[in-house]
């Protein structure tokens, strides 16, 4: 998904975005995370994998009342974008998993 068209005029900002663009240099994404816990922790809480290395970054929390699923939002590294992918809140009030879901 492009936010920033790079073929229109001069715009603040495009040598840089066009230098990310042309070498595939985004490290990270925002995505849809699914938990499985109502999280009532400090924010931003870290995602971890399986191994425990790090992959992200959960950003914020929101109770989806209709259905009663806690939907997320996370900043999570390029290896783990994969849709349905498990990673691991590591936060304040305990450990609990969050799968990655398309935006």
């Amino acid at each position: 998904m492009t936010e920033v068209s790079l073929k229109k005029g001069c715009f603040i900002g495009q040598e840089v975005i066009a230098r990310l663009d042309t070498y595939d240099k985004v490290q990270k994404l925002l995505v849809n995370l699914e938990v499985d816990h109502k999280f009532d922790g400090i924010l931003p809480a870290a995602l971890k994998d399986e191994n425990g290395a790090d992959a992200g970054v959960l950003t914020s929390v929101a109770l989806n009342g209709h259905i009663g699923s806690v939907n997320a939002l996370g900043v999570v590294r390029k290896g783990y974008l994969e849709d349905g992918r498990k990673l691991i809140v590591d936060g304040s009030t305990g450990k609990f998993n969050a799968i990655v879901k398309e935006l």
